[in-house]
C-alpha cells in the first residue's frame, strides 16, 4: 500500500510539474507577443498620459531617419527627440521655418521641445551631407491626431517634402508591398523557442517517471530480501525443539539424582528412562 500511495505521490508532482510548464509557455508567449507589439512601427509615436511624444532619431542608414518621420500632436504636447542612431553620431535639428533648433544630440541622449502655437513645420539634420527630412503637425486638443503611418506612406509623403511638394491627400498602396512589411516572419524565432521549451519540458516530465520506476523497482527488490532474512520458523519446529530440551533436562536430573546411595539399586536405564523417573 506504501508504494502505491508514493506513485500516486509522485504522479501527481509530475502532472504539477507539467501545469507549471504549460502556464510559462503561455506567459512567455503573451510577453514576446507584448514586445513585438511594442515594436511594430505604428507604436514607436508613444502618446501617454502626460502628453510626452517620442521620436527616434534613427539615422540616414534607417530612412527616413526620423521614427515616426510624420506626426502629429496637440498644442502644449511635448515632443522628446531621443538619439538611437547607427552608426552612433550626433544631430543637430532645426525647422525650416524658423520655429525651432536644437543643440547638438549625442548619441543616447535626448533633447524636448514643447509646441505651444498650431502649425506645420518641416524638420531636418542640420548636416550638410543630411537628408533627413521630418514634418510635425500641431493640431487643436479637439481634434484627434492621426495615427502613426504606413511605412511606405511615410516614406512617398517624406519624398514629395523633400522635393518641395506637399504631399497628395490619398496614397495607394501596392497589395504587394503589404507582403512585404508583414511581421510574421518574426515570429518563426519566437515559435521554435516555445516549441523547444515544450519539448524540453516534456523530455523531463518522461526521465522523472523512468526515474521513478526504477526507484520503485529497488524498493521492491530491497523489501523482498528483507521478508527473506525476517523469516518466522514454523510451530511444529518451534515444539520439536523444546521438547528435546525437556528430554535433556530431565536426563540430567536423572544422572544426579542416580549418583546418590538410594537410587543407585534402582532397574536399569536401558529399560525405559522415563519410567525410572
Amino acid at each position: 500500500m506504501k508504494y502505491i500511495h508514493a506513485h500516486k505521490i509522485y504522479i501527481r508532482l509530475i502532472i504539477s510539474h507539467l501545469h507549471y510548464s504549460i502556464i510559462i509557455v503561455f506567459v512567455f508567449l503573451f510577453c514576446s507577443t507584448r514586445c513585438y507589439a511594442g515594436a511594430l512601427p505604428g507604436t514607436l509615436a508613444i502618446h501617454s498620459k502626460e502628453d510626452v511624444i517620442i521620436v527616434q532619431i534613427n539615422g540616414p542608414t534607417q530612412p527616413p531617419g526620423f521614427s515616426p518621420a510624420l506626426l502629429t500632436v496637440h498644442v502644449n504636447d511635448k515632443v522628446v527627440f531621443i538619439n538611437h542612431s547607427l552608426p552612433a553620431r550626433s544631430y543637430t535639428l532645426s525647422a525650416d521655418d524658423g520655429s525651432f533648433s536644437s543643440p547638438p544630440i549625442p548619441a543616447g541622449g535626448q533633447w524636448a521641445i514643447t509646441f505651444h502655437a498650431l502649425g506645420s513645420h518641416t524638420y531636418r539634420d542640420t548636416s550638410a551631407t543630411s537628408t533627413m527630412i521630418g514634418e510635425l503637425m500641431v493640431v487643436a486638443k479637439n481634434i484627434n491626431l492621426l495615427a502613426t503611418p504606413d511605412p511606405l506612406v511615410e516614406a512617398t509623403a517624406i519624398t514629395f517634402i523633400k522635393n518641395g511638394q506637399n504631399p497628395p491627400d490619398t496614397i495607394i498602396i501596392p497589395t504587394h508591398k503589404h507582403a512585404a512589411t508583414s511581421p510574421s516572419g518574426s515570429f518563426i524565432p519566437m515559435l521554435i523557442l516555445i516549441v523547444g521549451i515544450t519539448i524540453s519540458a516534456i523530455v523531463l516530465s518522461f526521465l522523472g517517471i523512468i526515474f521513478y520506476r526504477r526507484w520503485r523497482q529497488r524498493a521492491l527488490s530491497i523489501d523482498e530480501d528483507q521478508d527473506d532474512e525476517l523469516t518466522i520458523p514454523d510451530a511444529d519446529d518451534v515444539s520439536s525443539e523444546h521438547m528435546q530440551q525437556i528430554r535433556m533436562i530431565i536426563d540430567n536430573a536423572k544422572k544426579k539424582l542416580q549418583t546418590y546411595p538410594p537410587f543407585k539399586a534402582g532397574k536399569s536405564d536401558d529399560d525405559d528412562d522415563y519410567d525410572d523417573f
